[in-house]
């Protein structure tokens, strides 16, 4: 399905199956034991280059939305690091 974006709601575990490596997503996200996305760095960062994660499905812990507002705000800071480094600025 093409589409610009997605926000997914996992609830209390982490709807992050569709990431794995598969038929349906070659190479897939690295995650953990338990299904939450590992980020590379302290950053938003996945194993796969131009995925980003942030908010609920990367943390294990607090899962609350004041702290994945935060993360999101970081993520996009991130996602528009990457593309200025790939020279996609003006998209």
């Amino acid at each position: 399905v093409p589409c610009k974006g997605a926000f997914i709601a996992i609830g209390r575990d982490p709807a992050t199956s569709f990431l794995r490596d598969g038929e349906a997503s070659p190479g897939g996200v690295q995650l953990d034991a338990r299904g939450y996305i590992e980020r590379t760095g302290l950053y938003s960062m996945t194993s796969v280059s131009g995925v980003f994660a942030c908010g609920d499905a990367t943390d294990s812990r607090y899962r609350q939305a004041v702290t994945a507002a935060g993360a999101g705000a970081q993520a996009a800071m991130d996602v528009e690091d990457y593309l200025q480094r790939q020279h996609l600025k003006d998209l």
